[in-house]
């Protein structure tokens, strides 16, 4: 996987996060994830802003250690218009040149609290209008944009919500090359559906996740319960990626192809050979590379277990009865083997036996 992130990160020439501070934040429903010193991952409650706070902070250091310019913007900002360091902060360092700028958006981070309206169509308006000045220098070079919108409630401010959040998202995608993430720091049902409809309304390419427990658990009610979902994957797919399976993971069961493909991305490492296009060739080889994976630990199932289960894969690559019909078949093989293999011993005993 680290090939696919180090391949997308060369064409996106900025990730904007605009960041929920509205009042309702203040609840005290938010998860934060924490691995403990023997690889467990356990959840921490704490408010909605704590959660997006840490948010905001690990994508930070995930962005410096890529070198992708990144920027971080309050929904609910001091000034208009917004000051640099303040109401946002732009990350364009990379890695440890990065610290003073992870430091002033930690300060801006504490500086500020839940607090007033969710106005996110309007921020978003603002986002583009500023992001325009780029626009020349972005398709000259060949790069993309990524608007990760962390939010725990519907917009406010307008009579008809969804209507001009989807004109917002719309004209900013139209304009710019811009992928979009809603990312929900919220169980609220109907924040859910709300942000569902958007994404349906607005038949243009638009992601809308769930905390990492969340989100594994509906990857595995969907089917796709073969993998391991890893903080690493969350954090991809909360930073916007354009590989279209890592956005159905949690709308439908991957086809046979598809599951190829990310099997591919997950195993296969720098300078290494694809793995074989012939279907049971392909999951004889899972079948061996899975002996050497390590076990990661797993928020659906919560217990340690391999990245990839073998006979899950097969399963969804071959289909059940197909799976199940190849494995009684080598059982079957296997054990007329070993009874060949008994009674070829008994006749040689027999005979030294009888020359005896």
């Amino acid at each position: 996987m680290a090939a696919t992130v180090a391949d997308e990160d060369r064409t996106i020439g900025l990730r904007l996060f605009l960041l929920d501070n509205s009042g309702s934040t203040s609840a005290y429903d938010g998860k934060i994830i924490q691995e403990l010193p023997d690889g467990t991952l356990t959840t921490k409650s704490c408010t909605r802003w704590d959660e997006i706070k840490r948010m905001a902070l690990d994508h930070a250091e995930w962005n410096a250690q890529l070198g992708t310019p990144c920027e971080f913007v309050l929904l609910n900002p001091r000034h208009s218009p917004p000051l640099s360091g303040v109401d946002f902060v732009r990350l364009d360092a990379h890695d440890s040149a990065a610290r003073c700028q992870i430091t002033a958006l930690k300060t801006m981070l504490d500086s500020n609290g839940p607090g007033g309206p969710t106005p996110i169509a309007s921020r978003i308006g603002e986002i583009h209008q500023r992001v325009l000045g780029e626009k020349a220098a972005l398709q000259a070079a060949g790069l993309r944009v990524v608007l990760c919108c962390v939010t725990d409630g519907l917009p406010t401010g307008s009579t008809r919500p969804q209507q001009e959040l989807v004109q917002a998202l719309r004209n900013f995608m139209r304009e710019l090359p811009v992928s979009v993430v809603i990312r929900l720091c919220t169980d609220d049902a109907g924040v859910a559906d709300f942000y569902g409809d958007v994404e349906k309304d607005l038949e243009l390419p638009l992601d809308v996740l769930d905390d990492l427990a969340g989100e594994a658990r509906e990857i595995a009610e969907k089917g796709n319960g073969w993998f391991v979902y890893t903080p690493a994957m969350h954090r991809l797919r909360e930073g916007g990626t354009f590989v279209k399976v890592f956005d159905i993971l949690d709308e439908r069961v991957l086809t046979p192809p598809e599951a190829a493909l990310f099997v591919q991305m997950l195993l296969r490492g720098d300078g290494e050979l694809p793995l074989p296009d012939d279907p049971t060739e392909f999951c004889q080889k899972i079948d061996v590379i899975s002996r050497d994976l390590p076990t990661v630990y797993c928020t659906w199932r919560k217990t340690f277990a391999k990245q990839v289960d073998p006979w899950g894969l097969r399963c969804c690559v071959m289909g059940f009865w197909t799976s199940l019909t190849q494995a009684l078949s080598t059982v079957i093989v296997q054990a007329t083997s070993c009874n060949t293999s008994v009674r070829s011993i008994s006749q040689e005993q027999l005979v030294a036996w009888a020359d005896a």
